[in-house]
């Protein structure tokens, strides 16, 4: 059992170091872009799709890029109408963490680490930037391992629970991607519990549908303490990941079966991660304007402005 705690405590450890640094090195490499392209969303949803992704590829994180956009649009850089469309971007983005995470690397992570710690010597800043962006690359890779190892033992009163129905398989990965803050985590805990046969690939897509509702608690925080267009663009991205989860929710099947034929746990869930919020994004992307009025007259009565 101590054996196991210690697997657990370094696989996640090792795993959100390595995603904390894999996001610095890709932060130093695009710099000021995200910023720059804020001004070119108003008037061009499909643009600002495409930004909102590969804002969310660069940070690593959909909760990063939502968190930027919340903040952008406190800070009076955008509105509500130019913020939709780049957060349901940010969200068909969460899969490329994912994907990176399952690809064939088991042979090359030696020569990548050499390469990594070389590239970090280097004087200029954008060698640096590579080489802490591998160096994180692998160390949550390396996470993933440990986690897997220690998945199979203390995942089994979860795993047990939700075998039994989807429902209670969402609910779990509501609660426990609250709880640790990041979608990619849950992923890889939902892969570990797939490669080790203790979950099938309908549990772990109803668990990750939930995993989707659990990871915009800190968006909601960050939108609470923001001024009214920051709040609004937090609320939509609440509503779009739990509105999208619920109705997907009795589609398991069908996302567990466009996922069935991935060639590892890894890629199936990130697979079932890009279908869910590809479907997610074409449903919801018609729908921003009259969601934009609709999200403005509610805010307006929950919090009427002053006189």
């Amino acid at each position: 059992m101590r054996e196991t705690g210690a697997w657990l405590i370094a696989g996640l450890g090792l795993l959100m170091l390595g995603l904390t640094v894999l996001r610095r090195g890709l932060q130093a490499l695009t710099g000021t872009w995200a910023a720059r392209r804020l001004e070119a969303l108003e008037g061009r949803p499909l643009s600002a799709l495409i930004a909102g992704g590969a804002v969310t590829a660069a940070l690593q994180s959909s909760s990063a890029a939502t968190i930027f956009l919340v903040g952008a649009a406190g800070a009076g850089l955008l509105r509500l109408e130019a913020a939709m469309p780049a957060v349901l971007g940010a969200n068909v983005g969460s899969a490329v963490t994912l994907g990176v995470f399952a690809l064939p690397l088991d042979r090359a992570w030696a020569p990548l680490l050499a390469l990594a710690g070389g590239l970090a010597l280097l004087p200029r800043r954008t060698p640096r930037a590579i080489g802490a962006a591998l160096a994180g690359l692998l160390g949550a890779l390396f996470g993933l391992r440990a986690l897997g190892r220690a998945a199979a033992a203390v995942g089994a009163p979860v795993t047990a629970a939700m075998a039994e129905h989807p429902l209670r398989a969402f609910v779990a990965g509501v609660v426990l991607t609250a709880i640790l803050q990041s979608s990619t985590v849950a992923g890889g805990l939902s892969a570990a519990w797939l490669a080790a046969g203790q979950a099938d690939l309908k549990a772990a897509t109803a668990f990750l549908l939930g995993a989707n509702v659990g990871t915009t608690l800190d968006t909601a925080a960050a939108g609470l303490l923001s001024p009214r267009e920051g709040r609004l663009v937090a609320a939509w991205h609440v509503a779009v990941n739990a509105v999208g989860a619920v109705l997907f929710l009795p589609a398991v099947d069908l996302l567990a079966r466009a996922a069935a034929t991935a060639p590892s746990p890894l890629a199936a869930i990130a697979t079932v991660q890009f279908w869910f919020n590809a479907l997610s994004a074409a449903a919801f992307f018609p729908l921003m304007n009259p969601a934009a009025r609709l999200l403005r007259a509610v805010d307006r009565r929950l919090f009427p402005p002053r006189a």
